[in-house]
């Protein structure tokens, strides 16, 4: 995962779609960071689906580990 910050632009490019938890929980923390700070991207929605679809990825592993 890469981060680049160019002046009011953060942009988020992503090497593939499996991510590991912590790269889950840092682009959670920066979309939450971003939205408290008022910062609007027009690309947040697709990251945060991404991160969606990782986490509910692994609480299916999880679950299906459990059951």
């Amino acid at each position: 995962m890469i981060i680049k910050r160019k002046e009011d632009q953060i942009t988020f490019k992503l090497d593939s779609k499996k991510l590991s938890l912590i790269e889950i929980q840092a682009i959670s923390d920066w979309l939450e960071y971003l939205e408290l700070s008022g910062f609007k991207n027009s690309d947040s929605n697709e990251v945060q689906n991404i991160v969606s679809d990782a986490k509910r990825g692994r609480w299916e592993r999880l679950k299906s580990k459990i059951d």
